[in-house]
């Protein structure tokens, strides 16, 4: 059982909302605690008023992932655009075989606004900071199971996050008790499933059904972890 406080100036509550949405103890931050299920109160901070964007279940699901994190902060969230991409090969040889595509497709989504990945970005000591000397870029691609691939899906949305190289990351204070900072992008969106009909090449003019699973990023954002570690 999970219990959530909320600070509210020097006055906490003891809540189960379905969305959570606590005062600020800073501007435009919100300092919420979640004691997971090994007894220990992990610190949630959320800056630039984020909170109603997120439903207690992903805070909950978020200190599962992260059993030695003392402190979780979500630093901001993007929106992923949907990539052009392209269903040829750069280099085609002289004669090809043309197959006919998938047809009657049917997509149907289960979950929305789901967990579908994490990248780690870096890890900064306690009293240091970090920068990519030339920037970093990083990438999530949607993703299908079974034999359609996620053009054959129209699933072209690619999560792109970026650091210049003039963005700093900041390890805890010099007089923190925490030991490090880890940078993490953690990616939601779509997950569902899909049937559909292909071309068998073993028989003239045959199509056999196939279905799977697929996973189609939507958005994105940045959270640390801070840990004794």
């Amino acid at each position: 059982m999970f219990k959530v406080f909320l600070f509210m100036g020097i006055l906490s509550l003891l809540v189960q909302p379905v969305f959570v949405q606590a005062s600020s103890v800073q501007e435009n931050t919100d300092h919420i605690y979640i004691t997971n299920e090994a007894g220990k109160d992990v610190e949630f901070v959320i800056e630039d008023n984020l909170s109603s964007l997120f439903e207690l279940d992903e805070l909950e699901e978020l200190v599962n992932d992260h059993p030695e994190a003392e402190r979780i902060t979500i630093h901001n969230v993007f929106e992923v655009d949907a990539a052009a991409l392209n269903s040829q090969p750069d280099n085609q040889p002289d004669m090809i075989v043309i197959i006919p595509g998938p047809r009657n497709i049917r997509k149907k989504i289960t979950q929305t606004n789901a967990i579908i990945g994490s990248t780690f970005v870096t890890s900064v000591a306690r009293g240091a900071t970090k920068k990519f000397t030339f920037g970093k870029t990083f990438k999530f691609k949607s993703s299908a199971s079974g034999e359609l691939s996620p053009l054959d899906l129209s699933l072209t949305a690619e999560g792109v996050r970026s650091y210049k190289a003039t963005y700093i990351f900041t390890g805890p204070p010099h007089d923190s008790k925490y030991n490090a900072t880890n940078y993490y992008i953690r990616w939601r969106g779509n997950k569902g499933t899909y049937t559909a009909e292909v071309f068998d090449v073993r028989y003239p003019n045959s199509w056999r059904p196939v279905r799977g699973s697929f996973n189609e990023v939507v958005r994105g954002y940045d959270y640390s972890v801070n840990t004794n570690n």
